[in-house]
């Protein structure tokens, strides 16, 4: 929450002492290299997170502690984006041999990394537990987002190929979503199972409706930041009750609407953004081997960012190799 705060705010002067550069600018749709570097921004952000979690430093636990579920929330709203934007280009052409195409880069590494973790972990895991609980971390840390972005695409792929009217498919996802969201609360699953769901459809109806906004000026984004970050602010000083919904569903949108604005294309993030699935899979295994041997946390901490991002990348790489070999 604080994170959020802050980084609006530093949106907002940024935008106010380069006014005379942006006032021309005008709201565009977001760019691929834009997408990804925000993928890079957050994967890294997803694990300070999580290691604010898995370790005693007060500092990591105050600036990123709330921080997951906007992370999370901005990777399900890029998500709906990015298959509704090739969805439109490429038509009903996009859905031909989609479960193969698409699902099988989310799959196949997230099978890879549960049998590594498995491996390491040598426990044996009750899997239909798991699910009853709603505490998937003995498959694989933190893999909770996984399951269900895998069911957004799966979901995505089956309402498109039988639903020609766009409008009429984004509307059965948001309904689908919905009922998805209010069956994890039913069975009293953990809050981060259901409250970031929505940025998946809402990135659907973005990219659906971003005709409507795209040349207009870009002062209506710094208008948006300002209503969102009041709105944060004031619920956070007045500790009002019952708004957390609201928040972790409006808290993306600030870092979302800005590549409506300004195009990133940054190497290092662009690099981060290219294994930023595999940054987020394979955090629980370098959190789990890391803490039995380190306990000073600032070195935890560390070594945990390196480890994360040398692992990523050889898994990439291995994944790259067997899926040209496999499906080439």
């Amino acid at each position: 929450m604080i994170l959020t705060i802050i980084l609006t705010v530093i949106f907002i002067v940024i935008y106010f002492l380069n006014y005379r550069n942006t006032r021309n600018y005008v709201i565009h749709t977001i760019s691929r290299d834009s997408s990804n570097c925000l993928k890079g921004i957050m994967a890294i952000v997803i694990v300070l997170h999580h290691l604010s979690q898995w370790s005693d430093i007060n500092l990591l636990r105050i600036i990123f502690g709330d921080f997951g579920v906007v992370v999370v929330g901005c990777f399900f709203f890029l998500s709906g984006y990015g298959l509704i934007s090739s969805y439109k280009i490429k038509g009903e052409a996009y859905l031909t041999g989609f479960p193969l195409k698409r699902l099988r880069k989310l799959v196949v590494p997230f099978i890879f990394v549960i049998i590594l973790f498995q491996l390491i972990y040598k426990k044996n895991v009750d899997i239909l537990y798991c699910f009853k609980v709603g505490n998937v971390n003995d498959i694989l840390p933190h893999s909770w987002y996984v399951f269900c972005a895998i069911i957004f695409y799966f979901i995505f792929y089956i309402v498109f190929k039988y639903t020609s009217n766009e409008k009429r498919g984004i509307l059965k996802i948001l309904i689908f979503t919905m009922l998805f969201a209010g069956m994890f609360k039913v069975i009293h699953y953990s809050g981060y199972w259901w409250v970031s769901l929505f940025m998946f459809p809402i990135g659907l109806y973005v990219k659906s409706y971003e005709k409507y906004l795209i040349g207009k000026e870009s002062k209506y984004i710094m208008y948006l930041w300002v209503i969102i970050g009041s709105l944060i602010t004031i619920i956070y000083l007045f500790q009002i009750k019952h708004t957390g919904f609201i928040l972790d569903n409006l808290s993306p949108l600030i870092f979302i609407s800005s590549l409506m604005m300004i195009n990133i294309s940054y190497k290092p993030l662009k690099f981060l953004g290219n294994i930023s699935y595999e940054i987020y899979l394979v955090q629980g295994i370098a959190f789990y081997l890391l803490r039995e041997f380190v306990t000073n946390d600032v070195y935890f901490v560390l070594l945990s960012l390196i480890f994360i991002i040398l692992l990523s990348s050889l898994i990439k790489y291995f994944i790259n190799k067997i899926d040209i070999l496999i499906f080439k």
